[in-house]
């Protein structure tokens, strides 16, 4: 379920888009609320009204800021509605990696002979760290590198046979562990002799 909603997350403008509005508009309230709130409550502004404490926030002025931020945000929402569904960029900031970007799975693939001995896959623009997955029925090994280029070990090489269907998938993470991107999985099937 994670996986989907990454993969779903990390390639949908409209809904990178409403997140990213829906984040702004909490900052800025967040950035703001003394100036917000504190026009909201002046001195006796309750027995000024004389409806009383229960009745009187109803028409304080903090409302109108929020009812202009919302205003703000359905904006947004539709006019991402209507970008074609290209994938967005994430600026993850200090480190400067880009969420968007996709990973390419290059080998193996398809019907192969022999057993892989390594993977490899097309490389980020950006510094990353590469986590790949092998799975079987379930998840057979897992490793790490900085490079676009993992060498199988020997004894997981001895545990796949020929006949069976593997996929494979690397996700991609920023220095600091952000994860960047996920590649789409790939599948090799090993030809029998």
């Amino acid at each position: 379920e994670k996986n989907r909603f990454e993969e779903h997350f990390f390639n949908c403008r409209s809904c990178f888009e409403e997140l990213k509005a829906r984040e702004e508009v909490v900052q800025v309230i967040k950035d703001r609320s003394d100036e917000i709130f504190a026009r909201a409550r002046p001195a006796g502004s309750e027995k000024a009204s004389g409806l009383g404490p229960g009745r009187a926030w109803r028409f304080k002025p903090w409302w109108a800021a929020a009812a202009s931020a919302a205003v703000v945000v359905l904006v947004l929402v539709l006019a991402g509605l209507r970008r074609p569904n290209v994938p967005p960029v994430f600026t993850l900031g200090d480190d400067e990696a880009i969420r968007g970007e996709t990973l390419e799975l290059l080998s193996p693939r398809d019907e192969i002979e022999p057993v892989p001995r390594f993977f490899e896959w097309t490389p980020l623009s950006r510094k990353a760290r590469y986590v790949l997955s092998l799975s079987g029925r379930e998840l057979i090994w897992s490793g790490e590198t900085d490079e676009n280029r993992l060498d199988l070990p020997a004894n997981i090489q001895e545990r796949l046979k020929p006949g069976r269907t593997y996929s494979w998938e690397v996700k991609a993470y920023s220095p600091p562990g952000t994860l960047i991107t996920v590649s789409n999985k790939a599948e090799f099937r090993i030809r029998k002799d």
